[in-house]
């Protein structure tokens, strides 16, 4: 990614340009959340919607020791047979 900290890709062009790279090579288990200082209170959904649809729709989120890690969708749904789905409000 080429900004690793999402809060730092607010200009939609900063977040389509790492959307386009993620989409070419996906990482297999990206680290989705940890304790990071977020001084506006707005997550990821406010700050970077392009990040946060590319996330909600290629990956699944697992808290792991603490950490919220994703799996990729396709192959959850392959290992189990279920489909995984998520509500997003706006």
């Amino acid at each position: 990614m080429p900004v690793t900290a999402p809060y730092n890709l607010a200009p939609s062009t900063q977040q389509r340009r790492v959307v386009d790279a993620l989409a070419a090579s996906p990482p297999k288990l990206p680290l989705l959340q940890t304790e990071n200082i977020v001084h506006d209170g707005g997550g990821l959904e406010l700050r970077n919607p392009y990040l946060y649809r590319f996330v909600m729709d290629h990956y699944v989120p697992r808290m792991e020791s603490g950490f919220i890690v994703g799996y990729v969708k396709y192959e959850v749904r392959n290992a189990t047979g279920a489909e995984i789905t998520a509500e997003i409000r706006i």
